[in-house]
């Protein structure tokens, strides 16, 4: 999830610096969202985002995860 995530926003989102609980306002992609790490394997985070904007970061996620071979569940 840290690498795809990491496609779309210049947060640094290693677990030593973003660590669980923290919470930064960004860009992903082209929407702007609320990103929350929830764990320290950076595997599991929150992302929120305007109702105006889910559909296209949806398939951002869904386009970006692709590039590593993998298919959100």
């Amino acid at each position: 999830a840290r690498d795809i995530l990491a496609k779309g926003c210049s947060i640094d989102l290693h677990p030593t610096v973003f660590r669980p609980g923290t919470a930064v306002q960004t860009m992903l992609g082209l929407a702007g969202v609320i990103l929350t790490a929830l764990d320290d394997t950076g595997t599991d985070y929150r992302i929120l985002v305007r109702a105006s904007f889910a559909r296209y970061l949806a398939a951002w996620l869904i386009d970006a995860a692709e590039e590593y071979g993998t298919r959100p569940e």
